[in-house]
């Protein structure tokens, strides 16, 4: 959604500042046929019954149409017309001079939809995908309260930030997690199991704005954040190996606890460093 969202933002900001002349977008118009009619203008030419559209299209694409009854030579081939008021179509249609329709109200069939509201329609798949996603979300949500609903306030904040960071290279593997079991039992004296682990992240989103985060962030002291930071490193680095997505988490998560680029990487380097021997 997120990425939906941005690009959006990014069409519609190149887009406005665009002018309608450069075709952009901007409005037109064109006539339809719809039937004959028994009058002529004042050069004797026959005259017949139009659909005009007015269009508000963007790109080309329609977004908007209007649809109103107009008359017209040339079987409404033409760029001359004359406007068909309301107040005259219902005249006409009482007296009995007009039969081919019975309302002034055009009844919008498939193809004046589809060509009249083309952009709108392309986006009712991605509103209700939208919408799934949200509906999603928010089970997920659900589901992943209920799971950790026994883990104590205290230690959910910090578990958010792991969960985080196991999942910063896409996948939360085996190694990852172990390492969050390790971490939590000897920091916090929590048990957790990996299939815990494993249906809890399975229930977890990329999202840095998680409430259990925004709640570390603004109640934990600043040996905690260190704390988290140095797990956060260890579970990205449980692997063996620290990518490029990892290593951007790493920072990115530091610069919310509060510590620079230099501290991540004095971290991850003293957890790096070999034992020294025992003597």
């Amino acid at each position: 959604m997120k990425l939906l969202s941005f690009i959006a933002a990014v069409f519609f900001v190149s887009v406005i500042p665009q002018k309608s002349e450069a075709f952009v977008y901007g409005t037109d118009e064109k006539m339809f046929f719809h039937s004959e009619t028994e009058w002529t203008d004042n050069a004797g030419n026959e005259m017949s019954l139009c659909v005009l559209r007015k269009r508000y299209h963007l790109m080309w694409i329609a977004v908007w149409s209007n649809y109103s009854y107009a008359v017209a030579d040339n079987r409404c081939d033409t760029d001359s017309l004359f406007l068909y008021p309301e107040e005259d179509i219902l005249k006409d249609i009482a007296s009995g001079e007009l039969t081919a329709i019975s309302s002034p109200e055009v009844p919008l069939n498939f193809s004046r939809v589809f060509w009249g509201f083309t952009l709108l329609i392309a986006l009712v798949p991605l509103v209700l995908l939208g919408l799934w996603g949200m509906r999603q979300t928010k089970i997920r949500n659900a589901k992943r309260a209920e799971l950790t609903a026994g883990i104590p306030t205290n230690v959910q904040g910090p578990l958010a930030f792991l969960l985080q960071a196991a999942l910063s290279d896409g996948t939360a593997d085996d190694a990852e997690l172990t390492a969050i079991t390790r971490a939590v039992k000897e920091i916090y004296n929590l048990r957790l199991t990996v299939p815990q682990l494993r249906e809890i992240v399975d229930n977890t989103d990329v999202d840095m704005e998680a409430p259990e985060i925004k709640g570390f962030l603004a109640s934990g002291t600043g040996e905690e954040k260190h704390q988290a930071l140095r797990l956060l490193v260890m579970v990205t680095a449980a692997d063996g190996k620290l990518d490029e997505s990892e290593l951007k988490f790493a920072v990115e998560a530091g610069a919310k606890l509060g510590f620079t680029q230099a501290d991540v990487a004095q971290v991850y380097k003293a957890m790096s460093a070999p034992a020294e021997p025992q003597v």
